[in-house]
């Protein structure tokens, strides 16, 4: 078996939202390593910890703005392709731009659902079971508040 094979398996998956269905295919387990957590998490600062309230208060916006953009890059990476156009009919990818014009709602359930399918519990958007189970990509609730990521022992488990 060859790493790259296992890493870059793919599998399908179809969402259901508003009577609407998105179909495409995500990464099974390449955003599942501890290496992508690790870098991927990189980017997120640490909470301060000393500094006035003021100070403590814009770090912990920037953290709360980097675990978003970390939220909206997994799903970048582990999306390898769907059926999305925009209203031209020209394919688009997941980012965050994306996202921030679509309904919240359905950027909500989009990315349950996409947690769903990568930690093993998958649905199609509507409580249906689809797709085969895997592990845990970083999600915005895998770091709480006040972890500090600078070592690797302090990187979220998976189950």
């Amino acid at each position: 078996m060859k790493i790259t094979d296992l890493v870059n398996r793919t599998e399908p998956f179809t969402f259901d939202f508003d009577g609407e269905k998105v179909s495409g295919r995500y990464y099974k387990y390449r955003t599942t390593t501890p290496s992508y957590a690790r870098n991927l998490l990189a980017s997120v600062p640490d909470e301060l910890e000393e500094g006035t309230d003021e100070e403590k208060a814009k770090a912990a916006e920037v953290r709360q703005k980097a675990m978003l953009d970390v939220g909206y890059k997994s799903i970048q990476d582990a999306i390898v392709e769907w059926d999305m156009t925009d209203g031209d009919g020209n394919p688009v990818m997941p980012s965050r731009e994306l996202f921030d014009t679509l309904p919240n709602e359905f950027t909500s359930k989009f990315m349950d659902f996409l947690k769903e399918l990568v930690e093993g519990n998958p649905t199609n958007g509507n409580g249906l079971p689809h797709g085969s189970p895997t592990q845990p990509i970083p999600t915005l609730e895998s770091v709480p508040t006040g972890t500090s990521l600078s070592n690797d022992s302090e990187l979220p488990q998976s189950t």
